[in-house]
C-alpha cells in the first residue's frame, strides 16, 4: 500500500488553489487593462494608485488598506 504524502498532497492542492484563482482574476485583470487604456493609454502609476485609494476609500474602508497593501507587496514581489 502507498504512503499518503503530505507535502505532494498540499503542494497539488495549493497550485489548484493558485489556477482556480488565476481563472478568477484575468477576466477582472483584463477589464481593467482595457478601462484604463480607454480612458487613458499613458495613465501615470501616480494616477492609477491615487484613484485606486479613492475607491478603497469611498467603496471598502480603512480596515482593509493594511490587508490590501500586504496583497499588493506580496503581488508585486512574485
Amino acid at each position: 500500500m502507498n504512503r499518503f504524502d503530505t507535502h505532494k498532497f498540499l503542494h497539488r492542492k495549493r497550485l489548484a488553489e493558485e489556477e482556480l484563482l488565476q481563472e478568477t482574476l484575468e477576466p477582472l485583470i483584463s477589464k481593467i487593462d482595457t478601462a484604463i487604456a480607454e480612458f487613458d493609454e499613458n495613465l501615470s502609476y501616480k494616477d492609477l494608485a491615487v484613484a485606486v485609494a479613492t475607491i478603497l476609500k469611498k467603496d471598502y474602508g480603512s480596515r482593509l488598506f493594511e490587508p490590501f497593501l500586504e496583497t499588493l507587496t506580496n503581488s508585486l514581489k512574485s
